[in-house]
C-alpha cells in the first residue's frame, strides 16, 4: 500500500466515524472546564461504552491517539518516560548545534547568512520535534494493535519501523501535516473575514473556533488511521 492509498484510507476512515472527532472536541470541552472534574468518572465510562477505548479485535480506531482509554493509560504514561530517551539527546543535539551555528556567526555580516541559519534551526527543531511525535504514533499503534504490554519494546519496535522505513513514514506524516496546514489556513481566512465589534461576529467566531477544534480531532484519527495502515503494511 503506497502512502497516498494509506493517506486516503486515513481520511476516509475519519471521514466515515465523526463521532469520534465529536468526543475527542467533548474532552477538550470538558477538560478546559472545572466541570471536567466533576464527570471525568462518567465520561470514562461513556467510552468504554462507545467502543473508543475497546475496539474490535480487528478495529482500533480510536485507541491510539485517544490513549486507549482506561486499559492504556498506564502503557501510554510508561511510554512517555521512556520517550524521555528521545527527548533529551534530541534536545543536546539541537543545543549543541545551535551554539555551534552561534559561534560560527558570530562576528558576521552577512545578514542573509544569518537569517537562513535561523531557519535551519528552526526547521531542525520543527523536524526533530515531528520526528519524535511520529515515532511515539507508532509506538502507541504497537501496543494497541498487537495488545502488549511491553512498552520498551514497541518504543524500540517504533524507532526501528521509521529509521528502517523513513521514506513512507515521513511522507505520509507530512502529507497528513500538509492537511493540517490547510484546516488552519481555511479557519484563519473565514475568522478574518468576520466582522469585528458586533455580537454575532462573535458568536460566529466562538462557532468556528468550536469547528475548527473538531477539525483538528478529524485529524487526529485521520492520523491514526493511516499511520495503523501504513504499519500494517510494512511492519
Amino acid at each position: 500500500m503506497t502512502i497516498f492509498a494509506c493517506y486516503k484510507k486515513g481520511i476516509g476512515d475519519a471521514s466515515l466515524r465523526p463521532r469520534i472527532a465529536l468526543i475527542l472536541w467533548a474532552f477538550n470541552a470538558l477538560f478546559a472546564s472545572l466541570a471536567f472534574v466533576l464527570f471525568s468518572s462518567v465520561f470514562a465510562s461513556a467510552l468504554g461504552r462507545s467502543g473508543l477505548a475497546a475496539g474490535s479485535p480487528r478495529d482500533h480506531s480510536g485507541r491510539v491517539f485517544f490513549f486507549g482509554g482506561a486499559l492504556y493509560y498506564g502503557r501510554f504514561i510508561r511510554l512517555a518516560v521512556y520517550s524521555l530517551i528521545l527527548w533529551i539527546p534530541a534536545a543536546v543535539l539541537f543545543t549543541v548545534l545551535s551554539a555551534l551555528l552561534s559561534v560560527a556567526t558570530k562576528n558576521s555580516t552577512r545578514e542573509q547568512f544569518v537569517f537562513y541559519l535561523d531557519l535551519f534551526k528552526v526547521a531542525l527543531a520543527f523536524f526533530l520535534v515531528f520526528l519524535i511525535k511520529m515515532i511515539m504514533d507508532y509506538a502507541r499503534i504497537r501496543i494497541a494493535v498487537q495488545d502488549s504490554p511491553k512498552v520498551f519494546r514497541a518504543l524500540r519496535g517504533a524507532i526501528g519501523f521509521v529509521f528502517g522505513k523513513p521514506g513512507p513514514a515521513l511522507g505520509l506524516y507530512y502529507l497528513l501535516g500538509l492537511t493540517g496546514a490547510a484546516i488552519v489556513l481555511v479557519w484563519r481566512l473565514l475568522a478574518s473575514a468576520l466582522p469585528s465589534a458586533s455580537t454575532p461576529a462573535v458568536w460566529a467566531g466562538l462557532i468556528l473556533t468550536q469547528l475548527f477544534i473538531v477539525g483538528r480531532g478529524w485529524l487526529q484519527v485521520a492520523y491514526q488511521a493511516a499511520q495503523s495502515a501504513n504499519f500494517r503494511t510494512r511492519d
